[in-house]
C-alpha cells in the first residue's frame, strides 16, 4: 500500500475537520462576543441599579420627611387647620401626592378630601412602614407607594407617592427594560405594573441591590436569549465575517487534507506517536529447528494497517529519521526482551546503513543492550548496501563495537556493488544470502549456481552463513545439506510482534 496514499485522511474525516474549521472560529468568536456583551451588560446594570437606587432612596426619604412634618397632627381631629397642614406638605415636598391621617386602621383625614372614613389596614407593609400597591380607589390603574409613619395612640401618617415617580426612578435599565422594584410582598417592573410575590430570579443574569436604610430592593434580571440577541445586534457584522472566514477556512482545510503529506512530515509525526515498532523473525537451526536468535524488523502501525519496510523505507531514509527510529527499535526490543529467558549465544540482529554504523552513539546503544539482556545475547549489525562504508574514517568505531562482542553481517550478500569489498576490508562475521538466490533452488537456474558459489566462498572464509527467504521444505533441505548454518523465512515463522515472540520462544529455544 503506497505510503502517501495512506496518509490522506478519509472523506468523512476531512468533512468532519472542515466542519470544525467552520465552527471553531464562529464558536470562539460567538463566545467572545457573548462574554463581552455579558460583561458590558453587568456594567450597565450596575450603573442602572445605582441610579435607580439613589432616586428611589430620595422618594422614600421625602415621603418619610413629609410624614414626620405632620406627625404631631396624627390622632388629632380633622380640622381645616390640619387639612391645610396636610396639603402644605403635598405642595412643598417633592414626589408627595397625598398625605392622610389614620387611627385604628381607618383613614379619617386626607389632603384630598378633608374629612373621610376608609380602611387603612396595616397588612402588606414592609417593616410596617412601606407598601407598594397596584392602585387604589382614586387611581385603580396607577401604581401607588405609601409610607406609613406610626404615632402614639395607634395613630399614623400615610404619605402616598404616584406610580409615575416610581417609573421615572426605575427608567435606568438595560436592553430597553427598566429596573424592577421590590417592596414587601409586591414588586413593580419598569413599566409600572405591580405584581404579587418576589421578583423572578434569572439564572444567567440577575443583579439586585437592597437599600441600606429603607425596605426596598432594586433589581435587573435578563433571560439568556435576551443576552444572545443583544450580542448578535452589537456584533452582527463581525459574526457574519467570522462565518465567511470559517467557510473559507473549511474549504482550504478540506482541500489541504486531500493532498498527500510530505514524506518527512509524515515520518516525523509517526515516530513521535510511536508508530514504528519492532517485529522479530526467528533465526532457525536447519538441523534441530531451534530458534538461535532473531532479526529485528521495522513495522509501521498506521491505524488499522501494519506496513512492511518496502512501503516506506525510502521515505524514512529521505526524512533523515532512520537513525533515530533504529535507536527507538533497539530500545523497545531491549525492554521487551528484558524479562525473557534467552538461550546462550542468542543472536539479535538489527539492520543498519553505513551512516548508522558510523554513528558515535551506536557503541553506547549496543553496550546498554548487553548490560540489560546479559552476555548470553550477541548483538549483530546487518550492514545493508544502500550506502558505502568508509573504513578508513571509522575503523576505531568498528574496533570498539567488536570489543563489546558485537558481530557484523553483510545483508543480502551478492546483490549489491560493495559486497566483495566489504569482505576484504571489514572484519565480517556473517554472510546473509539473499532470498533471490534461495528462490532459485527449485528452478535449476543460473541463480542456483551463484548460490552454491556464495556458500562455498563463505565456508572458505570461515564465515557463518544465514539464508533468508526460506519458504519450502525443499529449500530447507538443500540449504541444510549445503552446510548453511542458520535459516530464516516464512517456512519457519513470519515476523511477529515482540510480545508474541517472547511468548513462543520457550517452546523453540
Amino acid at each position: 500500500m503506497p505510503l502517501l496514499q495512506l496518509r490522506v485522511p478519509s472523506r468523512l474525516l476531512r468533512m468532519a475537520l472542515a466542519s470544525l474549521a467552520v465552527l471553531l472560529p464562529v464558536l470562539v468568536g460567538w463566545g467572545i462576543t457573548v462574554s463581552t456583551t455579558y460583561l458590558g451588560l453587568r456594567d450597565d446594570a450596575g450603573r442602572a441599579l445605582a441610579e435607580s437606587g439613589r432616586e428611589m432612596h430620595a422618594i422614600f426619604e421625602r415621603a418619610q420627611h413629609a410624614a414626620r412634618q405632620v406627625l404631631p397632627q396624627a390622632g388629632q381631629p380633622c380640622t381645616d387647620e390640619v387639612v391645610h397642614r396636610l396639603r402644605h406638605q403635598v405642595t412643598t415636598v417633592l414626589y408627595v401626592r397625598t398625605v392622610s391621617l389614620a387611627r385604628n386602621d381607618h383613614l379619617y383625614c386626607s389632603s384630598l378630601f378633608g374629612r373621610q372614613v376608609s380602611d387603612a389596614k396595616r397588612e402588606g407593609y414592609a417593616d410596617g412602614r412601606a407598601r407598594l400597591m397596584p392602585g387604589n380607589d382614586l387611581t385603580p390603574d396607577e401604581a401607588v407607594f405609601v409610607w406609613r409613619e406610626p404615632a402614639a395612640d395607634d395613630a399614623a401618617v400615610l404619605v402616598g407617592v404616584s406610580g409615575g415617580h416610581l417609573r421615572s426612578a426605575l427608567r435606568h435599565g438595560v436592553l430597553g427594560q427598566g429596573v424592577m422594584l421590590q417592596v414587601g410582598p409586591n414588586w413593580m417592573d419598569g413599566k409600572g405594573r405591580v405584581q404579587a410575590g418576589a421578583i423572578p430570579h434569572k439564572l444567567l443574569f440577575d443583579m439586585r441591590k437592597a437599600d441600606p436604610v429603607y425596605p426596598f430592593t432594586v433589581a435587573v434580571a435578563l433571560d439568556g436569549d435576551e443576552i444572545l440577541l443583544a450580542a448578535w445586534r452589537a456584533y452582527e457584522p463581525m459574526l457574519v465575517l467570522l462565518v465567511l472566514v470559517g467557510l473559507f477556512g473549511a474549504w482550504g482545510a478540506y482541500h489541504w487534507m486531500s493532498l498527500p503529506r510530505a514524506a518527512g512530515e509524515v515520518i516525523e509525526r509517526a515516530r513521535a506517536r510511536g508508530e514504528f515498532v519492532p517485529y522479530l523473525q526467528p533465526l532457525v537451526s536447519p538441523l534441530s529447528g531451534r530458534w538461535l536468535g532473531a532479526e529485528v524488523l521495522m513495522r509501521w502501525h498506521d491505524g488499522d494497517h501494519v506496513l512492511a519496510p518496502g512501503a516506506f523505507i525510502a521515505a524514512v531514509e529521505q526524512s533523515g529519521c532512520l537513525g533515530a527510529i533504529t535507536r527507538d527499535l533497539m530500545a523497545a526490543t531491549t525492554t521487551g526482551l528484558a524479562g525473557a529467558r534467552l538461550p546462550e549465544g542468542f543472536h539479535l540482529a538489527f539492520n543498519v546503513t553505513a551512516t548508522q554504523l558510523a554513528d558515535p552513539a551506536l557503541p553506547g546503544m549496543c553496550r546498554a543492550l548487553r548490560e540489560r539482556l546479559g552476555d548470553a545475547v550477541v548483538p549483530v549489525l546487518e550492514l545493508t548496501e544502500r550506502e558505502t562504508f568508509d573504513l578508513a574514517g571509522h575503523g576505531g568505531q568498528l574496533a570498539e563495537l567488536f570489543a563489546l562482542g558485537v558481530e557484523l553481517a553483510i545483508d543480502d550478500f551478492g546483490t549489491g556493488q560493495s559486497s566483495l569489498s566489504y569482505l576484504s576490508e571489514l572484519h565480517v562475521h556473517t554472510l546473509k544470502i539473499d532470498r533471490a538466490f534461495v528462490d532459485s533452488i527449485e528452478r535449476d537456474s543460473l541463480g542456483k549456481v551463484v548460490l552454491d558459489a556464495v556458500i562455498e566462498l563463505g565456508q572458505r572464509l570461515g564465515l557463518k552463513l544465514v539464508a533468508e527467504g526460506v519458504e519450502t521444505a525443499a529449500q530447507r533441505d538443500y540449504l541444510a545439506a549445503a552446510g548453511v548454518d542458520v535459516l530464516q523465512g516464512y517456512f519457519f515463522a513470519r515476523p511477529m510482534p515482540l510480545s508474541d515472540f517472547v511468548r513462543q520462544l520457550p517452546a523453540h529455544a
